[in-house]
């Protein structure tokens, strides 16, 4: 899943102009705020030139262009690309490290099926939100595919022809009746580009991710997520009276966003100005009763608390939220745990290493199944 950062992320919105954009801009609050080098995300290296001429232009006599760049890719044995959220790549990283996200997977078949001459079609698939923790933020995340060929349309909306592959990280199966709507170049440059401030501020680096959201505003100023980004990217610099401009700004086309009503909330609040952020609050609760994670939240702290039983089923109600979000089933095995069932952890233990993001993540899900099973507790 494309990941997009803190309280984050929506659909495209209404034109913004983009001299709008640049007054919520303060460079002088950052250091080197221009510095940052913006990677070219579809460039090619040599290990990748010399896989389409020895693994796709030989079957090409065959087979039709997009088919033969996927079946060199993905039903050959010739490639595998491991899911993995922690990280947005360029088509390069990608290619090199064979992870990547969402972005990741679109960007590198991007970048090879150009270098064929083939065309090429971005998507935003239209699913469920899917929402992430990260320390004190929360990240709701996007999904994005490719399509390779023609494409047809039917109203905004995507439909493939014969001759068209639609390249995806979802199962077929769970594709089928998904519906998508076809995004501009400038946008994946932007989601990239905001992924990356998002990942770059995850890590402390504040003038650096700065300039990332900078500049994903730059490439598409009608992404919503990347100005959402730029408030927060204020709001942990200090910066509380730019953070409320910029998400003011955004709600304007926006009015009913909870990302960005939550953000202006908590920004509002750490400003005094306490009515304020309550009327937003209350905004936030007409249009979402259960905030993201609500469940999560208590179910951590009945575990704190010790109250096992409790915390199992507020872990449960999570999973209703979403099914396979591997924090919570990683919370639900240690409740079962305590509650002195070993069985029903080690199946939930099982459960968080499938639907795991990263390979830390899995790793460290791996190693403490192991040791569950080791204690040979039935």
């Amino acid at each position: 899943m494309l990941s997009v950062l803190f309280f984050l992320s929506g659909c495209a919105s209404q034109p913004v102009q983009q001299l709008a954009a640049e007054k919520l801009f303060h460079d002088s609050l950052f250091v080197a705020a221009k510095e940052v080098p913006a990677p070219d995300i579809f460039a090619l290296n040599d290990d990748m030139k010399v896989f389409l001429a020895s693994r796709v232009t030989p079957q090409l006599g065959h087979s039709n262009a997009p088919r033969a760049l996927i079946n060199a890719l993905y039903r050959n044995g010739q490639f595998r690309l491991e899911y993995d959220s922690k990280f947005t790549r360029t088509a390069v990283e990608a290619f090199e490290s064979s992870r990547g996200n969402c972005l990741s997977l679109l960007v590198m078949t991007s970048a090879l099926a150009k270098s064929l001459g083939l065309q090429v079609h971005y998507q935003k698939v239209l699913v469920d939100d899917t929402w992430s923790h990260d320390k004190d933020t929360l990240i709701r995340s996007e999904h994005v595919n490719i399509i390779l060929g023609e494409r047809s349309r039917n109203g905004p909306f995507s439909r493939l022809d014969n001759s068209s592959i639609i390249v995806d990280f979802l199962p077929p199966d769970d594709l089928r009746g998904i519906r998508g709507y076809e995004i501009s170049e400038a946008t994946v440059v932007a989601m990239f580009l905001n992924n990356r401030a998002a990942e770059t501020l995850a890590a402390g680096q504040l003038d650096a991710a700065y300039s990332l959201a900078r500049r994903a505003i730059e490439a598409d100023p009608d992404y919503r997520e990347a100005m959402n980004t730029l408030g927060v990217i204020y709001r942990r610099h200090g910066n509380l009276a730019e953070a409320e401009a910029v998400f003011t700004s955004a709600l304007r086309d926006r009015p009913d966003s909870t990302v960005l009503l939550a953000n202006l909330a908590l920004v509002l609040q750490k400003q005094g100005k306490i009515e304020a952020s309550r009327k937003i609050e209350q905004r936030l609760h007409a249009l979402e009763k259960y905030a993201p994670f609500y469940f999560l939240d208590l179910a951590r702290t009945a575990m704190a608390s010790n109250d096992f039983a409790k915390a199992r089923d507020f872990y449960k109600r999570e999973l209703d939220r979403d099914p396979d979000y591997h924090e919570a089933h990683f919370g639900l095995a240690r409740a079962y745990l305590a509650l002195g069932d070993p069985r029903a952890a080690r199946e939930h233990l099982a459960q968080a290493i499938e639907s795991s993001s990263t390979p830390e993540a899995k790793a460290r899900y791996v190693a403490k199944l192991a040791h569950l099973r080791a204690s040979r507790v039935n």
